[in-house]
């Protein structure tokens, strides 16, 4: 990933930048990274990729015009950012050698086409935009996301290939997207089975308000978690914040600041902040599982099995495959509690339904098995 150094100094100092960027793969990162403070920075960064782009020695360059696609696209500027990513493409295209030096950064423009045309209701370009993403390119935060777009644009009468778009799509918060992919799947309905999931998808994973979030916001949340990724947690609770402050009613940046202060170990912090989501949305169950963390932290014992309780019964409405493994680490968490709490059989229930369900599973559960194993090993002195 290039550095955030990097966008800085090319943002001030244009002329520096194209020996650093032939060193790295493009990802959307160059961007996301930058530290923003506010929309008048994005101005000013706009400012500068044009002056660039204006510079007769630059004429030919694509990568000015790429970062500045990619910064409309973060600003919400739909139609500006389509441009510059039809510009990037028609430059590298241009000769036969370009397209061969710079086939990541053609990949990552025709990738952000794909989904621009998408949300602008036009499949066919969309489908032939995904072709020219060459596999070993594919430079999205979120691989899958291109998958099931294919699978979308190839079977549109597919409700639960909607589904599965509209999870990725939360997934990269494009949060309007996923709700017109949930709003299509359930149009087309399918089997009883799909229309429930459908539906408890909107009601237990989507945000109450997700109009709330603003492309500022959405930037900020999303430099975030590219930080907190890396644990890198003090510059990604700078980022929450801003976006905190930027739309103060949306309960996913409230999850985000309690789990950024909840692994600096600041835990009364962090419980502040998952019950303030809690109060906007009492169906989001992770601040539950976290508020439960924090309550084993501070031996809080019967607490810690409320919040549990009450995150695995939101969960257990979830499919399988979507929850499992949090589903496992909630099964040994209470086990734990209750072990604690001197409650034995129901300890023992817990670490055997982890057990079991690590044991079932084709992934790979092992850490959680042997917590789970290790547990009723000692449970074995009490029952």
């Amino acid at each position: 990933m290039a550095s955030c150094t990097f966008f800085a100094l090319f943002v001030y100092f244009p002329q520096h930048y194209a020996e650093a960027q032939w060193k790295e793969p493009w990802v959307s990162g160059n961007v996301n990274l930058m530290d923003f403070k506010s929309a008048a920075q994005f101005t000013q960064a706009q400012q500068a990729l044009k002056t660039a782009i204006h510079n007769q020695q630059e004429a030919g360059n694509p990568i000015p015009r790429l970062l500045l696609a990619d910064l409309f696209d973060m600003m919400g500027k739909t139609l500006a950012a389509q441009f510059f990513y039809e510009d990037t493409v028609r430059i590298i295209e241009s000769d036969w050698l370009s397209q061969k030096v710079m086939a990541s950064l053609s990949s990552h423009a025709y990738a952000q086409l794909a989904l621009i045309y998408y949300k602008q209701n036009k499949p066919k370009a969309s489908l032939q935009a995904l072709q020219k993403v060459e596999d070993e390119h594919q430079t999205t935060e979120n691989p899958t996301l291109l998958e099931a777009l294919q699978d979308t644009l190839e079977h549109p009468e597919r409700p639960e290939f909607h589904l599965a778009l509209a999870r990725e799509f939360k997934h990269a918060l494009m949060l309007d997207l996923a709700q017109r992919e949930l709003e299509r799947a359930t149009k087309l309905g399918g089997s009883p089975a799909l229309a429930l999931e459908t539906a408890l998808f909107q009601n237990l994973e989507m945000p109450k308000y997700p109009g709330n979030l603003t492309p500022l916001a959405r930037y900020y949340l999303q430099a975030g978690n590219i930080l907190s990724h890396t644990d890198n947690h003090q510059e990604a609770k700078h980022f929450y914040l801003k976006a905190l402050q930027e739309c103060p009613r949306f309960e996913w940046t409230y999850n985000a600041l309690a789990s950024t202060h909840h692994a600096l170990g600041e835990l009364a912090t962090a419980r502040q902040y998952a019950q303030t989501a809690l109060r906007i949305n009492p169906a989001f169950y992770y601040p539950h599982l976290l508020l439960g963390d924090i309550a084993l932290e501070q031996e809080r014992y019967q607490e810690a099995v409320r919040h549990f309780t009450q995150g695995r019964q939101i969960m257990s409405q979830l499919p399988e495959d979507i929850r499992l493994r949090q589903w496992i680490n909630v099964e040994n968490q209470l086990a734990f509690a209750y072990e604690q709490l001197m409650q034995a059989h129901k300890a023992n229930n817990h670490y055997l339904a982890a057990l079991n369900a690590a044991q079932q599973s084709e992934q790979d559960f092992e850490s959680e098995y042997l917590y789970a194993q290790a547990g009723l090993k000692r449970l074995k002195v009490q029952l």
